[in-house]
């Protein structure tokens, strides 16, 4: 799935906020329109299954003496309801989702090869998410294939 940019980006002003809200109320409340929920649906629950986790990374289970909150409703691309509980069941989501192989794939292949992927043939993706799955997602192994795949012959 592609986002696209915001129509009216809108400025996130912690003072803003009553100071007793948590960092997901003030979302729930900043992206609760209609044509924010468009793409916040899909963004939110990513963002809140990570909540316990503050700006620097350390693991809090409170927020203003509120306890956090990490569960969400995730929409698949499939158009199912997947429910989200915290960081695992969203690694768990990631590793089992096609949509986000191809998406890792696609960006790593853009990183190391310099070129979009797409410029390889409608098939390289494809190709590529075959020989990760199939290699148990070895990220060395699927790095070799994009080296060894993009050289000219």
């Amino acid at each position: 799935r592609f986002l696209k940019p915001p129509p009216n980006a809108v400025e996130f002003k912690d003072t803003d906020f009553k100071p007793d809200l948590t960092m997901r109320e003030k979302v729930t409340h900043l992206t609760k329109d209609e044509n924010c929920m468009a793409c916040h649906s899909i963004i939110n629950p990513i963002g809140f299954s990570l909540e316990n986790y503050d700006a620097t990374g350390r693991f809090r289970t409170h927020e203003k003496n509120k306890p956090i909150d990490t569960v969400s409703d995730y929409p698949t691309p499939e158009d199912s309801i997947v429910k989200i509980t915290g960081p695992d069941d969203l690694a768990r989501l990631a590793v089992e989702s096609p949509e986000a192989h191809r998406a890792f794939l696609k960006h790593l292949f853009h990183h190391l090869i310099q070129q979009p992927i797409n410029a390889y043939g409608f098939e390289a993706i494809s190709s590529l998410r075959k020989t990760f799955v199939d290699n148990n997602f070895h990220v060395r192994k699927i790095i070799m294939t994009m080296a060894r795949e993009t050289i000219p012959r």
